[in-house]
């Protein structure tokens, strides 16, 4: 059963009447990062939901493990997986929306796609490893063993900015990587 059913059925809407069967709602959700992909999943356990997800990639990432897999390539295997895997939590469509209104989507290959309701969750991003150009999961392994290989040949590494993910892989570079020197710039007065 699904306990959230109240937040998607507004009192006023003829499919919350407790009298009438729950007719099936077409729920959109556009991003696939952490918020999307949770959304699309645990919307998908409502038997009266039918959920769509769109994104741009075939994959869903992991993404803070690409301060590790920078010196562990391997790690990016267990840290990226296919969104087809998700068949079970509803529909998923490797897409862009290039327009959205009240009640429907249309994609970059001109699907419009209709719902009663949208989620938006496109997210954010992280500069370590991220790619802006990788849509299917083998190019994206690629990447990142490309990344992993050029740290790896260098003779040193600048990390600029001091926050958590700034830290975290000057860390990982200076445990996993004796021979490469590594400075860390920050703007800030400490870390």
């Amino acid at each position: 059963n699904c306990s959230i059913t109240d937040f998607y059925f507004p009192l006023h809407d003829p499919r919350c009447c407790w009298r009438q069967e729950l007719m099936p709602l077409n729920v959109l959700v556009i991003g696939g990062g952490f918020a999307g992909a949770q959304v699309a999943i645990s919307l998908a356990k409502c038997p009266h939901a039918e959920v769509t997800l769109v994104t741009r990639t075939d994959y869903f990432e992991v993404s803070f493990a690409n301060a590790r897999s920078v010196v562990e390539p391997r790690i990016s295997e267990k840290a990226l997986w296919r969104y087809e895997l998700m068949k079970a939590h509803g529909t998923f469509i490797q897409g862009e929306v290039v327009d959205l209104s009240d009640s429907s989507a249309t994609l970059a290959d001109g699907r419009v796609l209709h719902f009663d309701y949208a989620a938006i969750a496109t997210g954010s991003s992280y500069a370590v490893g991220k790619s802006s150009t990788a849509t299917t999961l083998q190019q994206r392994l690629q990447e990142l063993r490309e990344l992993a290989a050029r740290v790896k040949a260098a003779g040193s590494v600048l990390v600029v900015g001091g926050g958590p993910l700034g830290v975290e892989l000057a860390g990982e570079l200076l445990t996993d990587l004796p021979g490469v020197e590594v400075m860390l710039v920050h703007g800030g007065p400490r870390l």
